[in-house]
């Protein structure tokens, strides 16, 4: 048996190895390629706060290292843990969009949502090298953030007007965890008389038998929204709207007559009235702004006794009348919670008070013919809040 010799055998060698050099010849080419440019300083803000599952305005910025030419287009892509739609045009869904802070609305001629990715196509004016570039969109182009929490990429591509890529970045999304947070707060009212008896005393041989010492100071404190209303009625084992004396079995009723005018003095003898002081405006000392149907706040007042003294002897007040001898209690006092004095003070939204006060007078006149002896009855005080 006879073997190749060895020129032979290089020589088969020879043709292998020629064979194989033109295998890898071509896979050297892929060096000369040019390389893309790098986007730089990109950032992302996601809508609802950057939270799993939230949605809302999000923005886009980065720098430009190559102009973007007339008909150029920059193209976000979305990961596909976003949620968004297809659009053919969402140009009215940008809310913003800015070459160094100048707005170039004008300049974006389309806008395109399809499978996820964005692409914006300039139309008058290119867009310069080192240029930044923000984009802002309204909640409907990204419907939904990625529901579990971690990096995303979202990919920013610069083109130009042939479609050929210019430059590439990549800007990173931070999704947080969520908590849910959810407060309830109570509806609350606390209504509190300064003192919880009245202890009237009348000689008619003395200040012609009248005593118009007795007053209640009522303070409301609430969350109402809207208006608390405030109702006074008197009754006794005599009846409604009397004080009672049980031993002589006479009532002392009110009447419609007792110094209607508000002049001091009594147009008749023997009754029972009261009249209402309303409440002081809220940062006002010594000073009574009110009206029987419209109560003010008081919360920064001076509660000493002296401007209590000077806010029940203001003028300011309304006519003494009797209490209702039905089971109708008479309201004093409809307080709407954003009132004049808020108005005047550029606070259009009060909801509430932490202390309103609401001054009753009352007006105890006798002559002889009114029996001695004592009189009873109760004054019931009824707040009534609207939320």
């Amino acid at each position: 048996m006879s073997f190749p010799s060895l020129a032979s055998r290089l020589k088969k060698a020879g043709v292998i190895i020629t064979s194989l050099a033109l295998l890898v010849t071509p896979l050297s080419l892929h060096s000369s390629y040019a390389a893309f440019g790098a986007l730089s300083a990109e950032a992302v803000t996601l809508g609802g706060s950057a939270v799993g599952g939230a949605t809302g305005t999000s923005s886009i910025t980065f720098t430009a290292a190559t102009t973007i030419p007339v008909g150029g287009d920059i193209v976000i892509t979305l990961p596909a843990d976003f949620t968004a739609g297809n659009v053919a045009d969402i140009l009215a869904n940008i809310t913003t969009i800015t070459d160094d802070g100048v707005s170039i609305a004008a300049n974006v001629v389309s806008a395109s949502l399809a499978s996820s990715v964005i692409t914006l196509t300039t139309q008058t004016a290119a867009i310069a090298a080192t240029s930044v570039v923000a984009v802002s969109f309204d909640a409907t182009i990204i419907d939904t953030n990625p529901a579990t929490a971690g990096q995303y990429g979202i990919q920013i591509t610069t083109k130009d007007a042939a479609g050929a890529t210019l430059d590439t970045g990549m800007a990173t999304a931070s999704i947080g965890n969520s908590i849910a947070v959810t407060a309830t707060i109570q509806q609350a009212l606390v209504a509190t008389l300064d003192n919880t008896a009245l202890n009237f005393n009348a000689d008619p041989s003395v200040n012609s038998g009248r005593d118009t010492d007795q007053y209640s100071k009522l303070t409301v404190r609430t969350n109402a929204g809207t208006k608390y209303a405030v109702d006074v009625r008197l009754t006794s084992t005599g009846g409604e709207g009397t004080l009672y004396n049980a031993a002589a079995t006479h009532a002392l009723a009110g009447t419609v007559d007792g110094d209607t005018n508000n002049d001091a003095t009594p147009d008749t003898d023997n009754y029972v009235n009261f009249k209402v002081h309303g409440a002081r405006a809220e940062a006002t000392t010594n000073e009574l702004n009110f009206s029987s149907t419209d109560a003010q706040s008081s919360e920064q007042v001076n509660e000493d006794a002296v401007a209590d003294a000077n806010a029940r002897a203001n003028n300011a007040e309304t006519a003494y009348r009797p209490f209702n001898t039905t089971t109708t209690p008479i309201n004093l006092a409809e307080v709407a919670m954003t009132d004049a004095a808020h108005a005047a003070a550029g606070d259009q939204s009060r909801k509430g008070t932490n202390g309103d006060e609401v001054f009753v007078n009352y007006d105890l006149n006798v002559d002889y013919t009114t029996p001695a002896g004592s009189y009873a009855g109760t004054i019931t005080y009824t707040v009534t809040p609207t939320f």
